[in-house]
């Protein structure tokens, strides 16, 4: 199919993603497309992503040397990337900490949390007040997370639901549930389909 064949072209050799998924869409199997779109993430700073691309490709061809050297190449590549964002400072370990950030991963909650604060520390008190909000919905009931949602929120008066709902399960958090209520069912009212907002209503006032 001349179109699919195009699509394979334009992922192979301009590192094209969307035409990369679209003919994996169709062809999960096709070995070529994989690794041409682990490169096309390698390209873009996503190793974590590339890794899973090569490692299906390697599962369909095992004895690939190529195809070992480059997996083995971003596994030493993602170690210095850890060790920088676990150790640095500023915005090289801040674009590190990024690289490595894998959702569903065991330590997605303390990846998030180090972003947050070397955005703080770089002066990103928008972008590190939405870090502290993603991994307080990865895990409530963090008192160095609900303390930061609380000192960001007070610079920055955000009154959507979202950042609401934070502030209610922070404040929940450290023990004052009389005052989450309020912001809690303001989050509800500006967006009925929250996740977890009836959970949380239901938990701060059995506390207050």
């Amino acid at each position: 199919c001349a179109r699919l064949n195009r699509k394979i072209e334009h992922c192979a050799n301009e590192h094209e993603l969307t035409a990369c998924d679209e003919v994996l869409n169709e062809q999960p199997n096709n070995t070529k497309v994989l690794i041409a779109k682990g490169d096309a993430l390698v390209k873009a700073h996503r190793p974590a992503e590339a890794t899973k691309a090569y490692a299906r490709a390697s599962a369909l061809m095992p004895e690939d040397r190529v195809l070992a050297g480059k997996l083995q190449a971003l596994k030493s590549q993602r170690q210095v990337m850890v060790k920088r964002c676990a150790d640095g400072d500023g915005d090289a370990a801040l674009q590190a900490c990024k690289s490595v950030l894998v959702k569903g991963a065991p330590n997605e909650f303390e990846t998030t949390v180090r972003i947050a604060l070397l955005e703080q520390s770089t002066n990103q008190a928008a972008q590190a007040l939405d870090s502290y909000i993603a991994a307080n919905s990865l895990r409530h009931g963090d008192k160095g997370v609900a303390l930061a949602i609380l000192a960001l929120l007070q610079s920055n008066p955000r009154k959507d639901a979202i950042a609401l709902a934070a502030r209610g399960s922070s404040l929940v958090t450290l023990g004052r549930a009389h005052e989450a209520l309020s912001p809690l069912r303001q989050a509800k009212a500006l967006e009925p389909e929250l996740p977890d907002i009836d959970q949380q209503i239901k938990t701060a006032e059995a506390q207050a």
